[in-house]
């Protein structure tokens, strides 16, 4: 993690509660959006791991969240991954988001989650 990612994930924690959202962590889910979007599966894990031992309450509900904000937010801005094939493709298999669930505090295991589904997504008919 940069300094300047290590600062904006320490404002979002610091954030913890803002008014501005409708959850008390909402200015961390708006981080993960934000870093999905710029594709860095590697500081979406380390933040996540972070926020959940800064506030170990709130892993369920940001594991929770997380295949929804790697569906809207990483899959949409995906270079070559067809995002229309990816929606016919989850919804003959509904539990795609449990692997993402699973791993989403360790960089390693997410990397490997969204690759095996960008390839069951390329594979299916």
């Amino acid at each position: 993690m940069t300094p300047i990612q290590l600062e904006e994930l320490l404002d979002t924690i610091m954030r913890r509660g803002d008014p501005a959202y409708n959850t008390p962590s909402g200015a961390f889910l708006e981080h993960l959006s934000k870093l999905a979007s710029q594709l860095n599966l590697t500081a979406f894990a380390e933040a996540c791991a972070c926020y959940a031992s800064v506030h170990p309450e709130t892993s369920a509900f940001i594991a929770a969240r997380v295949p929804g904000i790697v569906c809207n937010r990483y899959f949409t801005v995906l270079p070559g991954f067809n995002y229309e094939k990816f929606i016919r493709w989850s919804v003959k298999t509904p539990n795609w988001g449990a692997e993402l669930k699973d791993s989403f505090m360790s960089s390693d295991k997410l990397e490997r989650a969204t690759a095996s589904i960008c390839s069951a997504v390329e594979s299916h008919a």
